[in-house]
């Protein structure tokens, strides 16, 4: 069997008159059963940079150089194998050119935060009053700020499922005074709320903790705490009452 063609193969010319041998029939019929097995079978070379291929099926192992270009960006692969769990990544660039190395996966933390309040915050009677947050426990991503809109906290990273809660404490309630704890998002609607009536006891702080899953669906989008009460005077507990005090938002999914 002839094997796939290593050369250009040139037949000789014939002129007028002349007779085509055999030989010669024989040299074109062994080029083309060498052409024909080649890419049947797998043995044709594609040695050309002006080859050009509808689809390309690999069967088998295959080797690639030490770089590989993807459209007009070329790619410089690892000098070694990678291990377990790892994935090929860009690890620098060098004008056009992609440098790539085997790096274990970094899993990035969700955006979570946490706020409270260092003073007692007094509640004007029978009306919502929303609280502000001077002081932050932990605030991975920005989404909360002591100096601007302190009473917000702003989903400024990222959209998606959020666990949402609040803890505070009544204080110098009038007994038998009802009292009520909302969150809000953007200042519209109730994600969660919770109320009940004050214990006859006005001295014992009353606790409240309310909590929700909200979706996110924009950056843009905020949440309060509103807290109303209908007794003529009272007051919040801060953290410092040994109480605790907070305030949070911790993304769960995406």
């Amino acid at each position: 069997m002839p094997s796939f063609p290593g050369t250009v193969f040139s037949a000789a010319n014939r002129s007028a008159g002349q007779t085509i041998a055999s030989a010669h029939m024989n040299a074109v019929q062994d080029e083309l059963n060498a052409i024909t097995d080649g890419y049947i079978n797998g043995t044709a070379r594609l040695n050309s940079s002006g080859s050009t291929l509808a689809s390309l099926d690999v069967n088998g192992n295959s080797t690639l150089a030490s770089s590989i270009t993807f459209g007009s960006i070329p790619y410089v692969l690892p000098s070694s194998g990678g291990s377990t769990g790892q994935v090929l990544t860009c690890v620098s660039t060098s004008g056009s050119t992609m440098g790539l190395e085997w790096r274990a996966i970094v899993a990035s933390a969700p955006p979570v935060v946490k706020v409270t309040h260092n003073a007692n915050q007094g509640l004007a009677s029978t009306s919502f009053q929303g609280l502000d947050w001077n002081t932050e426990v932990y605030d991975s991503t920005g989404m909360h700020s002591t100096a601007t809109n302190s009473s917000r906290i702003t989903f400024v990273d990222s959209t998606g499922v959020y666990h949402i809660g609040v803890q505070v404490t009544f204080s110098t309630f009038t007994a038998n005074a009802m009292n009520r704890v909302g969150i809000w998002v953007n200042d519209s609607s109730r994600a969660a709320e919770i109320g009940y009536l004050q214990e006859q006891n006005a001295d014992i702080p009353q606790p409240y903790c309310v909590s929700a899953d909200i979706r996110v669906a924009s950056t843009a989008d905020f949440i309060t705490v509103r807290v109303r009460s209908n007794a003529s005077t009272g007051a919040v507990l801060a953290e410092s009452t040994g109480v605790p005090l907070g305030f949070w938002a911790h993304r769960v999914s995406t």
